[in-house]
């Protein structure tokens, strides 16, 4: 499945089921796919991440990632069980996709890193800052 067949599929419960009670709807900077298309991630400008089961098969919130004092998440990406989120503050971190757990945090940039891409194949992590 294509992510804009992925994408087209997505109705307004399904970005926040279930949690519309206890998380404000803020508006999404950004959605990331894991290459399998058992994952998305979405971020706003609060710098909350949510990891979700596929909407297509389970619309159903894995875990919500909320640092207090986080800047906004202005991109994400996936790799083997890891999301690499990247900020504005231009910070990297990397989360475990299984249990929502901060694995590393990297001071990478002084401006707002507003690409990330990882070589499927290594892991290697491409920035781009603002």
């Amino acid at each position: 499945m294509t992510l804009r067949r992925l994408l087209a599929h997505l109705e307004p419960a399904d970005i926040y089921p279930n949690v519309s009670d206890e998380l404000p709807l803020l508006s999404c900077l950004f959605i990331t796919v894991s290459s399998a298309l058992s994952k998305v991630a979405s971020s706003d400008e609060s710098g909350m991440i949510i990891v979700w089961s596929n909407p297509v098969i389970s619309a159903e919130s894995r875990f919500v990632i909320n640092e207090p004092g986080s800047f906004p998440c202005q991109c994400l990406c996936h790799w083997r069980g890891i999301l690499v989120a990247g900020f504005s503050s231009g910070t990297i971190r990397l989360y475990n996709t299984e249990t929502g757990r901060k694995t590393a945090e990297i001071a990478a940039h002084g401006r707002s890193v507003t690409a990330l891409d990882t070589a499927q194949d290594s892991g290697l992590v491409s920035t781009e800052p603002l």
